[in-house]
């Protein structure tokens, strides 16, 4: 502060004023800042212009027709959302078993025939005035035996003009599927139970192949053939001598040998061997015994 004040003193005599350095320098500052702050607001002012022309020239470019055009075309290629095609209409569901009605089933036409819902959904025929339907007796009886309704077919039976070819293609059918009871009413109502399929095969083929010794039984008791052959040659006590189906073996042999009794034996020598051994293949080892013992009663070995 002295070398200041030493300086305005030397200045006022050369001059012969009073002159103030610090008032000098506060003053050019003052003068300084209102400069400042006009430059800065020009500065802003060309900013914010520049901006306002910048957006307006994109608006311009974006309604443009040319513009407009490509933004039609890239509308047009963009996928539009899938359209769900109309669901099929569900089924009713039978209320008693709860699954959808079977195939081809049984429905009286005729007002007058009181019916009831079996098996399946499949409406049991409870009085003789629903075969007044345009569905025939013979139809009606396969159906019975494919849907396995013992209380229908057996209504059905009661019909007297049901042919013997019905009957018998019922039987084989109810044996290949193992429907046993509707087997067992079409025996009693007179099936031929020696009746051939395609490849010759009889109901007792059927019957072993189902291991179902009760029709086996039944089919015995009504003159089956335990000799039949099929195509392949095959006899029903093959097929339960490699199932090792021990009661149905014993049932045949008995019925052979009771046969044999009164007239030539069904199984021949050769097809009791052949038995055998295809149960020794597959380890079945009581039922080869005991076709060995059978054939050694019908065929003794002579001294």
């Amino acid at each position: 502060m002295d070398l200041l004040a030493d300086i305005e003193a030397e200045l006022a005599s050369r001059f012969g004023s009073t002159f103030s350095i610090t008032s000098s320098a506060s003053s050019a500052a003052a003068a300084a800042q209102p400069a400042a702050a006009s430059e800065k607001a020009r500065v802003c002012d060309a900013a914010s212009a520049v901006a306002v022309e910048s957006d307006a020239a994109s608006n311009n470019e974006n309604t443009s027709p040319q513009n407009n055009s490509i933004l039609a075309a890239e509308s047009e290629q963009a996928p539009s959302s899938p359209v769900r095609k109309p669901r099929k209409p569900v089924e009713s569901l039978d209320p008693t078993t709860g699954r959808r009605p079977a195939i081809g089933t049984l429905q009286a036409t005729s007002p007058a025939s009181p019916t009831r819902k079996g098996p399946r959904g499949i409406p049991q025929v409870t009085s003789p005035a629903a075969f007044e339907s345009g569905v025939p007796i013979s139809q009606k009886v396969l159906l019975a035996c494919l849907n396995n309704c013992p209380a229908e077919l057996a209504v059905l039976l009661q019909v007297k003009t049901i042919s013997q070819n019905t009957l018998d293609e019922s039987l084989r059918i109810s044996a290949a599927f193992g429907h046993t009871k509707c087997a067992l009413l079409l025996v009693q109502r007179g099936s031929n139970t020696n009746s051939r399929a395609d490849d010759n095969s009889t109901v007792l083929h059927f019957a072993c192949r189902k291991a179902d010794v009760e029709l086996v039984q039944a089919v015995l008791q009504h003159d089956a053939d335990v000799g039949a052959r099929d195509d392949d040659y095959v006899t029903p006590l093959d097929i339960a001598a490699e199932q090792g189906l021990e009661r149905i073996v014993a049932l045949l042999l008995d019925r052979a040998i009771e046969v044999a009794k009164h007239s030539k034996p069904p199984l021949s020598a050769s097809d009791l061997i052949l038995a055998e051994s295809r149960a020794k293949n597959c380890y079945f080892y009581q039922c080869a015994e005991a076709i060995g013992n059978a054939r050694r009663t019908l065929y003794p070995v002579k001294s």
